[in-house]
């Protein structure tokens, strides 16, 4: 329970730095983004949306940023959503083509979906 209230008190806080500190820089959307997706197994439907928000927001900060489009790739795959997932994969796949981690994911994808040996 302590660790539950730490990670709750972080996800504040990153709230106040993304507000304080600048809406306009993806870094804070990013790492609001990764408290909120640790929070996801205590509370899914009251965090789910916001960590989804906070890499949407993130990403339209830095469009060309592989990493954040591959890290909300797998939240996709984890929540079972292949084809969201299979599409910010892909755009993190045209964005660098030599990120081994996006085609990492994208093939278990495809394997989980079904549309790959």
């Amino acid at each position: 329970k302590l660790l539950e209230n730490l990670i709750i008190q972080s996800a504040k806080y990153s709230a106040v730095a993304t507000e304080v500190t600048g809406r306009r820089l993806s870094s804070n959307w990013e790492v609001r983004g990764i408290v909120y997706k640790s929070l996801i197994n205590v509370d899914k439907e009251k965090y789910l949306n916001p960590t989804i928000q906070s890499y949407v927001n993130a990403i339209n900060l830095d469009k060309y940023n592989p990493r954040l489009k591959t890290d909300l790739g797998i939240l996709y795959y984890n929540l079972k959503d292949y084809q969201k997932a299979v599409s910010v994969l892909s755009e993190a796949i045209r964005n660098k083509q030599d990120y081994p981690n996006a085609y990492y994911v994208m093939s278990k994808v495809l394997k989980d979906a079904g549309n790959y040996p």
